[in-house]
Parts: C-alpha cells; sequence; structure tokens
C-alpha cells in the first residue's frame, strides 16, 4: 500500500470510552493464545492516528476522494477539484443544503472518520495539531472540532460530485463494446482513469506494519484483510510452507516439492492443525513466492518474533 494513498495508525493504551467487545470470537482465540494481551486489549487499547508508520500499527487505505484532495498542487484531479470546492456552481449547491446537515460530522464516512481522530489532522496547508490539554472536553474544543467536522464534509461532499462527474464524462468515451481507449482520454481523465483502477485494486486495504526503515521512513506491510482461503488443501499448504518456485517454461508459478522427510513431516502436521479451518490472507503483492508470514498472538511459541516489543 503505498504510503501516498494511506493513512497509518497505531496502537496504546487506554480508553474509557471504548467498546467492550467487537467480535467475541476474535475475543476467545486472543485469549487461548494469550491470557496477557487479551487481557490487555478487553482494558482499554485504543487506536490513535499518526502521521508516520509506526511498526505494530496500521497502514489503512484512504478513500479515492482523500487522495485527490491531499494530493500534489501539480496533480491535474487536484487543480480541478481545488477550482471546484472554489466555484459558484458548488457554491450554490452547498447554499440548498441545512446547516444542520453541512456541519454534521455523521453526513459522510470522511467526516465521521474525522471525528474519531485524537492526535492531528492534515491538510494542505499544514498540520492541525491537538494537545493533551486540547483534548480536555470543553466547550470550546467542540465548536473548532465541529468547524473542522463541517469542513472535511465539505471537501468531501465536493470530491463525490467531482469524481461521479469525471467518471461519466470517461464512460462517455467508451466504444459499443464498453472498452475505453487511454489515447482519445485528455491529462486530467486519463489520471483520475488511473487513480479509479489502482484505488479499486487497493480498496479498503488494511496493512500490518511489520518492519520499519528509520533511514529512509519506507516501512514493510502485510494485507491482514483480503482472504483467499479458510481451508488448507495439500497444494496450498504445501504454497504456504515451502514457497513457489518458477517453471523453466511459461514462467508460470508452480509449487516446490519437499527436498527432504523433515519437510514432508512438517507439511503432515501443518495440514493436521490447519486443514479444515485457518484464515490465508493475500498479504502481497510482493514476495508472493517465497513462503507465508504466520501472524499470531502466542508470546512464547518457539522461533517466533514479536513484531512490537
Amino acid at each position: 500500500i503505498a504510503s501516498s494513498t494511506a493513512a497509518a495508525t497505531s496502537t496504546t493504551s487506554k480508553s474509557s470510552s471504548r467498546p467492550k467487545s467487537v467480535s467475541k470470537q476474535n475475543e476467545q482465540l486472543l485469549n487461548s493464545q494469550s491470557a496477557a494481551l487479551a487481557d490487555e486489549y478487553l482494558n482499554g487499547v485504543w487506536a490513535h492516528e499518526s502521521a508516520v508508520s509506526e511498526v505494530g500499527g496500521l497502514v489503512c487505505r484512504m478513500p479515492l476522494e482523500a487522495e485527490i484532495y491531499r494530493g500534489s498542487p501539480e496533480s491535474s484531479m487536484y487543480q480541478k477539484l481545488q477550482d471546484f470546492l472554489d466555484s459558484e456552481e458548488y457554491g450554490r449547491m452547498e447554499d440548498s443544503i441545512p446547516n444542520s446537515l453541512s456541519s454534521s460530522a455523521s453526513t459522510g464516512g470522511a467526516a465521521a472518520a474525522a471525528s474519531s481522530a485524537s492526535s492531528s489532522v492534515s491538510t494542505t496547508k499544514g498540520t492541525i495539531s491537538r494537545s493533551e490539554e486540547d483534548s480536555a472536553s470543553s466547550s470550546s474544543d467542540d465548536d473548532s472540532f465541529s468547524a473542522l467536522a463541517a469542513k472535511t464534509v465539505f471537501w468531501y461532499r465536493g470530491a463525490e460530485k467531482l469524481l461521479k462527474r469525471e467518471l461519466v464524462k470517461i464512460m462517455s468515451n467508451a466504444n459499443s463494446n464498453g472498452r475505453i481507449d487511454a489515447d482519445n482520454l485528455d491529462e486530467a481523465s486519463l489520471e483520475l482513469l488511473q487513480l479509479y483502477v489502482d484505488h479499486q485494486q487497493t480498496w479498503q486495504g488494511v496493512g500490518l506494519v511489520i518492519e520499519k526503515d528509520e533511514r529512509t521512513g519506507s516501512a514493510k506491510t502485510i494485507g491482514i484483510n483480503r482472504p483467499m482461503a479458510f481451508k488448507l488443501s495439500e497444494s496450498l499448504g504445501r504454497l504456504l510452507l515451502l514457497g513457489a518456485s518458477i517453471a523453466e517454461k511459461g514462467g508460470g508459478a508452480i509449487n516446490k516439492k519437499e527436498s527432504n522427510g523433515m519437510e514432508t513431516q512438517n507439511i503432515v502436521k501443518f495440514l493436521g492443525a490447519f486443514e479444515n479451518e485457518c484464515g490465508v490472507y493475500v498479504g502481497g503483492p510482493d514476495d508472493m513466492d517465497k513462503p507465508a508470514v504466520m501472524v499470531h498472538g502466542i508470546d512464547d511459541l518457539p522461533g517466533a518474533v514479536e513484531i512490537s516489543p
């Protein structure tokens, strides 16, 4: 997940306003793996927004509307959105909406997301930060945050309208078979089409940050919400444990065969444990030919490495 299209979050503790239960089944599984982690989770672990990725945190795919709004000033779609938001046409649209809606954080996905931010909110002109003292509940805080939520609703709704209009324009170039010739699109339409295709491929993507290069700021993530299988076949079990190799002819990926008796024993044990119930996710797109990574909550498992000590 590209850092330019993602927002980072990480976990810490504690918060009294957090729902006590999110998934009973997951909570029971975590408790069976680690009583200490289960107790920590159930008694106040919470997520906070972060300007940079943190090991052990999550990187979440932003909506396309937010990606365009926070985009580079050199972007054609960014410029179009800014011009549209400043236009009299959009101003008239907003004037027809009751104030109670235009300032409500519950009128849209982006606005609702804004109401959960706890540390800082990025804008095109800088960062609006909230210190611990500012986070204390007061009428002035509520008023300022309502203004921020209203601004979010304003630009998000404008981005939605612009996207619909531009996508209709792109589709009007399709032939009788529904195909679009990119050569017939202008610069802005071609940019939007590329953004839209990328967004569809990474829609609502969530990645767990497992490594970070402090020198460059880059991070390695594993996708955790793209399910691939919930049961194991023998071939899938071999693929997960041993990885894949590239066929000499045709270039397709084929399963490796175990090279010794120990690998065969491991595959038999693996299938015995996970054949009827498991969770296999596509963590890629990189390194798809390598053995899978198992993410778990068992703190004393031999050979395991804690992601964020």
